[in-house]
């Protein structure tokens, strides 16, 4: 439900706002909505796709605009949307990115020679969930690990160092689940503290204040758990 555009819901309601729930698969696992872009995994281990593929950013076709799902890859896990891209983790826990943007620093890649041709980039190993905002990804792996990829103008990346980092760099150990949002990170640790790395202007940290960033906020879950 909602807008059909590039065909991102199906046949139904093509090139207008959609609204009613309609059917575009079963048998999904995992399901991931970018911008224009529908991805989903199914039963099999299939990763399909629909809606947005200007710029071959889902695969080498010759359609803009996908009102049928597209298989464009086996042995898939789960996926994870961006807003022009897909994080996809296979069954071997490797995660892979597929977009439009650079894959060494995610900007908007400004010719067609520079485009990614529908090819999924490896990312890293032993991947247990990984999530994208705007220019920069966050992994966690199978064993605690936090993995920070991308644009860090903003520090989301841990304190990760260079202004883009162009390869997967671990930045925590210990924790149990990630969140990326609009130029922060977030992690949630064993004992239940929550570390905000990144922007804070609108207090996103959840730490009583806003500032342009912060390194290392703490909060509790308890806090938004008991509403105090």
């Amino acid at each position: 439900m909602g807008n059909n555009a590039r065909g991102q819901l199906g046949e139904g309601g093509y090139g207008t706002n959609v609204t009613a729930f309609q059917s575009v698969a079963k048998g999904v696992t995992s399901f991931a909505a970018g911008r224009r872009t529908t991805a989903y995994v199914n039963t099999r281990g299939y990763l399909y796709v629909l809606g947005d593929n200007r710029w071959n950013k889902t695969h080498t076709g010759s359609t803009d605009n996908m009102t049928t799902a597209k298989k464009i890859a086996t042995g898939i896990k789960s996926v994870t949307a961006g807003e022009h891209s897909l994080l996809i983790i296979d069954k071997n826990d490797t995660l892979y990115y597929l977009g439009w943007k650079r894959f060494d620093t995610f900007e908007q890649t400004e010719s067609q020679a520079e485009m990614p041709n529908g090819v999924m980039y490896k990312v890293l190993d032993n991947v247990k969930e990984a999530e994208m905002q705007d220019h920069h990804i966050i992994a966690l792996t199978n064993n605690g690990d936090v993995y920070g990829y991308g644009f860090n103008g903003y520090g989301q990346m841990a304190n990760g160092g260079a202004n883009i980092l162009k390869t997967a760099k671990k930045l925590y150990s210990g924790a149990v689940d990630i969140a990326a949002g609009s130029g922060f990170t977030s992690i949630l640790l064993s004992d239940g503290r929550v570390m905000t790395y990144g922007a804070n202007d609108k207090g996103q940290a959840g730490a009583g204040s806003a500032s342009v960033t912060v390194s290392g906020a703490t909060t509790t879950v308890g806090i938004f758990i008991e509403g105090k």
